[in-house]
């Protein structure tokens, strides 16, 4: 049975204007917050909180006056292997140009607005223009996506880059009942390049895609199997000179040593906590720094801290990691499933607190878990009240998208003209699941930025699959253009 067929899939301008505007409109909402509270936070990357976020401002400006790609901020100026450019580049080079971090959070605006328009396309071109429209309103009031706008982090230019390859992606599909663009191809794999080189979250995404397209039109020709090719290649050149970098400087041949780092601070430490039954977090990474002879995770990631190399160091992370991995395969899955359900409901309150100099008492969502209301209730509410109605809207907004989400791929599921789109659609939100999982029991709420916008496509088919279940005066399904305005991307 065909779920979702509109008359109208192509984007409608009024749609757009909308979403523009509101996603604008909120994230001007957050920066008043934040310039009334803590003027400073605008004028002074050096206000920022965050280390990581000075950290990426140094690195650009170290590149772009010294042109060393270097964190230290007086000689030697080691090396940095540890964030890969493209952010750190464009941030500490908006801070030079204009001697305040304020331009940086204007263009990262942009690209929040660029993510809801994009997350918008994508749901119009598989479901219709009333999907999209219902995802591309939620992704432009998601208050964790926005908060993340104001911070020095790469998370909103990943987000923006991710989605617009994907979206180029499903359009390349949507259209593939004829000979598919070698050119396109070619420019979804360069997309996809930068985005690795923004945040390497996205390493085998190329690839992920290309397997994709791959197995569901194989059949139909040579010509696939070449724009597959393409796309892989053009994504591997693209990132390929970032690796040969790193192993001619440090003799580490790949784009970063942070999964090399995360596998043994992180997920290993977290299986540790739940193995050994150890609660505190940095307890557990001492622990496994010390049973495996590694050096503190401080100096890991700070190695001019440390006479010992960094590629040796990165083979014992990687080598005491799995070794754990094999002798504690349960709790291995144990972590991993717990990481990933808090990175899904993790908040960034904290964040933008900090942002604006006020106190936030975390109330403690595992207060909720052992049913202790009272407690989680007098804890949140001490808080600043518009920090409250942000938790509350961060949280509640998670919980209703999830719950639409599973709605929306069991509507997109059903449906045979739907299956294969959503199938697509679907593995990439479960390769960016698994990607969380590397943060072990501690991720944070920018960790799952990159799924938001997919998590919304499918809430909001399942929003809409509920609604067209309403009775209506006028029918919301036009049944006489149900093939060429399905939700369809392989119809074959």
């Amino acid at each position: 049975m065909l779920v979702v067929a509109h008359a109208q899939t192509k984007p409608i301008r009024r749609h757009i204007i909308l979403i523009a505007l509101l996603c604008f409109t909120v994230n001007l909402f957050v920066g008043t917050y934040i310039g009334l509270n803590k003027p400073s936070h605008f004028s002074d990357y050096r206000a920022e909180w965050n280390s990581d976020g000075n950290n990426y401002v140094r690195l650009g400006e170290n590149f772009w006056l010294r042109h060393v790609y270097s964190r230290q901020p007086e000689p030697p100026y080691q090396p940095d292997v540890k964030w890969t450019p493209v952010y750190p580049i464009l941030a500490g080079g908006i801070n030079l140009l204009f001697n305040a971090i304020w331009p940086l959070y204007a263009v990262q605006i942009l690209f929040s607005v660029g993510t809801a328009l994009l997350t918008y396309a994508i749901a119009s071109s598989k479901f219709g223009t009333g999907v999209g429209l219902i995802a591309g309103v939620i992704c432009a009031v998601d208050l964790t996506l926005l908060t993340l706008n104001f911070e020095v982090m790469s998370e909103p230019l990943y987000v923006f880059l991710s989605t617009a390859a994907l979206l180029l992606w499903v359009r390349l599909l949507y259209a593939i009942k004829n000979e598919p663009s070698i050119v396109l191809h070619a420019f979804v794999g360069f997309v996809l390049g930068i985005a690795i080189l923004t945040r390497p979250t996205g390493l085998y995404l190329p690839f992920l895609l290309a397997i994709i397209e791959f197995l569901l039109f194989r059949r139909r020709g040579r010509h696939y199997v070449v724009g597959c090719v393409v796309l892989i290649a053009v994504a591997v050149a693209t990132v390929l000179p970032w690796g040969l970098r790193n192993y001619i400087v440090v003799g580490v041949p790949r784009l970063t040593v942070v999964d090399g780092t995360n596998l043994a601070y992180y997920v290993a430490a977290s299986v540790y906590q739940v193995e050994y039954g150890i609660d505190d977090f940095e307890v557990a990474q001492a622990r496994v720094a010390s049973d495996y002879s590694l050096v503190s995770a401080t100096e890991a990631h700070n190695p001019w801290l440390t006479s010992r190399d960094i590629a040796t160091m990165d083979k014992e992370w990687r080598n005491a990691a799995w070794e754990i991995f094999r002798q504690y395969p349960r709790s291995l899955a144990a972590a991993a499933v717990r990481g990933v359900t808090i990175g899904l409901f993790a908040h960034t309150v904290s964040d933008l607190a900090n942002a604006s100099k006020m106190a936030w008492n975390n109330p403690g969502l595992h207060r909720l878990q052992k049913l202790e209301l009272t407690g989680f209730l007098r804890g949140l509410l001490s808080n600043h009240t518009f920090l409250v109605f942000v938790f509350v809207w961060e949280e509640l907004l998670m919980i209703a998208a999830i719950g639409m989400a599973i709605i929306g791929i069991v509507t997109g599921l059903s449906s045979r003209l739907s299956r294969c789109g959503t199938l697509a659609l679907l593995v990439v939100l479960m390769y960016y699941l698994c990607t969380m999982a590397l943060q072990g029991l501690t991720p944070d709420a920018r960790i799952r930025t990159p799924l938001m916008p997919l998590i919304y496509v499918f809430a909001a088919l399942g929003a809409h699959r509920i609604f067209s279940r309403i009775p209506h005066k006028r029918p919301l399904i036009n049944k006489s253009r149900n093939v060429r305005d399905a939700l369809d991307m392989n119809e074959y």
